[in-house]
C-alpha cells in the first residue's frame, strides 16, 4: 500500500497518541483505584427492598458500559502501541519519478510492505531508499564524500525509465537541490556522505 507522507505521519502519530492516552488513563484509574475507600454502614441500617420496572435490562446495561469503560483504556494502549509499531517496522520510503508539465516532477511517499519482489534490484543489508521511476527519462543516484574520501562518489548509479531500484536513503532530489560543499557532522570522525537523485546533464562537482 502506497501512502503520502503526511498521511503516513498522521497514522504513525495518531497511533501513538491512542497509546499514550490509553497509558495515562490507565495510570489515572490506577490511582483512582488506591484513593477509593469502602464507607460502612451505620450499625442496625436496614435497606428498604424495592422493585422497579425494567431494573434488570438497565443494571445489565449499566454493567456492560462499566465493563467496557475499564477495558477501554487498556485497549487504546495495546492497539495504539501495536498499530504505531507495525507501520513503523513496514514502512519503506520511496521517491517516485514522474513526468510533468515542466519537466520531471518527484513526490516522496511511504510503501508499507515488502518491495523487494516489485524492484528489479536490492541492497543486501539496506531497508530503506527506493526510487521508483514511473517518467520517460533515466534518472540517476550520486554519492557525494564528505571529509575523508570513502569511495562512495565515484560513479552515478543510473535507474532506467520505468525501474523499480533501492538505493539507499536519498537525501537530495533534482537537479536544482544538488548536495551543499560541506555539511556538519555530529561526531569526531570527520566522514560523511550524501546521496542526490538526479537527472539531466549536471553532475555534482565534488
Amino acid at each position: 500500500m502506497m501512502l503520502g507522507s503526511l498521511t503516513f505521519a498522521i497514522l504513525l502519530w495518531g497511533s501513538i497518541a491512542i497509546g499514550v492516552v490509553g497509558a495515562l488513563w490507565l495510570i489515572a484509574r490506577r490511582d483512582a483505584d488506591r484513593n477509593r475507600r469502602a464507607v460502612p454502614m451505620p450499625p442496625g441500617a436496614v435497606i428498604p427492598e424495592a422493585v422497579i420496572a425494567g431494573a434488570g435490562a438497565r443494571s445489565a446495561a449499566r454493567a456492560w458500559r462499566a465493563g467496557a469503560m475499564r477495558f477501554a483504556p487498556l485497549a487504546m494502549f495495546v492497539a495504539g502501541g501495536a498499530a504505531a509499531g507495525w507501520l513503523y517496522m513496514k514502512k519503506v520510503e520511496v521517491v517516485i519519478v514522474r513526468d510533468g508539465a515542466g519537466g520531471l516532477v518527484t513526490e516522496r511517499a511511504v510503501y508499507l510492505g515488502d518491495m523487494r519482489g516489485t524492484c528489479d534490484r536490492v541492497l543486501p543489508g539496506t531497508t530503506g531508499g527506493w526510487v521508483i521511476d514511473e517518467s520517460s527519462q533515466d534518472v540517476r543516484v550520486e554519492s557525494v564524500d564528505y571529509g575523508i574520501a570513502i569511495g562512495f562518489g565515484s560513479k552515478p548509479d543510473p535507474i532506467p525509465a520505468g525501474k523499480c531500484r533501492q538505493t539507499g536513503d536519498i537525501d537530495y532530489v533534482g537537479p536544482d537541490n544538488p548536495p551543499p560543499s560541506e555539511v556538519e557532522v555530529d561526531s569526531d570522525f570527520k566522514m560523511a556522505f550524501r546521496t542526490w537523485l538526479t537527472w539531466g546533464g549536471e553532475r555534482s562537482r565534488r
